[in-house]
């Protein structure tokens, strides 16, 4: 549709060979706009229905990603299941939040990532572990493309014998140290390229650091033994990720004017997040791109 020429255009000058035109997002129709929606969004005139509506637009982006789902499930405490809710929706993510109440791990096949945090036994969640007929549905949504994101200390949902003999096979057994020295190992692993320069973040050095031993997978902020608290194991497809720290922890709190120092320890701790959505979903567009292809 040609823009009139009244309309003030400043790079009119530029291109004056071209006439200036309206557009509107590819897959979408013109919608209704004006007394009853008489005109549609370009001008053309047509008939109203005398029983129009309004209906709010959608954006095809909302369309496109709703086919991939994140679920999160918090037992108590939960500090980072908002922080990691508000980066999937800002990403345009679908995510449901389940509070203290059991997902059958047979519907963990209904999402692409579940993420897991909070204690389910001091929540009251019944059953608070991964029980020995859930194993099998926990690893065929992981050998299907599915990600499972471990907050600190989750390993706890393995705790039975079953349960810890099936994480033993997927991470190891780690070594035991007397101290654990906590640093950088891959310090160009996308999800921690922005701490390039520091060789130990100071953050990294505190007592709420949970690690999990481990002898297999990545171990991108741990120790050289495979004590881990950044990590990731591929499980065919798909992936076991374990963040062993409280990142909401660093959020500035308190009565005290927050610094530009506490700021951007917690942006620095928060963006490891972000990036780690930012891989779980781009890993999962492209595997989809693939199969089309």
């Amino acid at each position: 549709v040609v823009l009139p020429k009244t309309w003030p255009d400043p790079l009119r000058t530029r291109d004056p060979r071209a006439p200036d035109v309206g557009a509107i997002p590819r897959g979408t129709e013109p919608w209704p706009v004006g007394i009853r929606g008489r005109l549609n969004v370009f001008g053309a005139n047509h008939e109203p229905s005398r029983d129009y509506k309004p209906q709010p637009w959608t954006a095809p982006l909302e369309k496109e990603t709703s086919s991939r789902r994140a679920v999160i499930i918090e037992g108590y405490p939960a500090f980072d299941a908002p922080l990691i809710a508000y980066g999937l929706r800002r990403r345009g993510i679908p995510v449901e939040v389940i509070e203290r109440k059991w997902l059958e791990p047979k519907d963990f096949q209904n999402y692409d990532l579940v993420v897991i945090d909070g204690n389910f036994t001091r929540a009251g969640t019944k059953p608070d572990r991964f029980r020995p007929e859930d194993l099998p549905h926990l690893r065929q949504f992981l050998q299907a493309g599915g990600t499972l994101l471990l907050m600190r200390e989750r390993t706890d949902l393995f705790a039975t014998d079953q349960g810890r003999k099936f994480l033993m096979e997927i991470v190891g057994t780690g070594q035991r140290e007397q101290q654990t020295e906590l640093t950088i190992l891959q310090k160009n692993h996308p999800w921690v390229r922005h701490l390039a320069g520091e060789k130990s973040p100071e953050w990294l050095r505190s007592k709420g650091m949970s690690p999990l031993r481990t002898s297999r997978g990545d171990v991108i902020l741990g120790s050289p033994t495979g004590a881990a608290v950044l990590y990731r194991v591929p499980v065919g497809q798909g992936q076991l990720i374990y963040v062993g720290w409280t990142v909401a922890s660093a959020l500035p709190s308190g009565r005290k004017p927050s610094t530009v120092e506490a700021e951007n320890k917690f942006e620095t701790q928060a963006t490891i997040l972000w990036n780690i959505l930012d891989d779980v979903f781009q890993s999962k567009r492209s595997k989809t791109n693939h199969l089309r292809d």
